[in-house]
């Protein structure tokens, strides 16, 4: 990370959750997501995350999660062919944690099928 990435971490300390759109708290959750779930991306020791962040971030990721869904013509065929290949699936299944959802899942093999198109 650049060396500045603590420092703007830090400077939330002077905002609230007020202060910023359901969008920007949705992206700055998100980022906090990818230092906890992507190999390599822990963010520098130093870097404070605002208590809100976790609770009206999370909160605004999770609506997202539950209410922006897109379901295209390419997920509703592959859900199709599982259907007459017999595979058990569930379109848009939200993780237990509710911060991500997953375009089509396959219960029986314990699978998450992310579909872009």
């Amino acid at each position: 990370h650049p060396s500045c990435y603590a420092v703007l971490w830090d400077r939330m300390r002077d905002f609230e959750a007020r202060d910023f759109s359901h969008k920007q708290r949705c992206m700055l959750y998100h980022v906090h997501l990818m230092h906890l779930h992507l190999p390599g991306a822990n963010p520098p020791a130093k870097t404070w995350y605002p208590t809100w962040l976790m609770v009206k971030g999370r909160d605004a990721w999770r609506r997202q999660v539950r209410d922006e869904v897109i379901v295209s013509k390419g997920h509703d065929l592959l859900a199709k062919v599982f259907d007459a290949l017999g595979v058990r699936n569930e379109m848009e299944r939200v993780t237990n944690d509710g911060c991500f959802s997953m375009d089509i899942y396959l219960p029986e093999y314990d699978v998450a099928v992310e579909f872009d198109g």
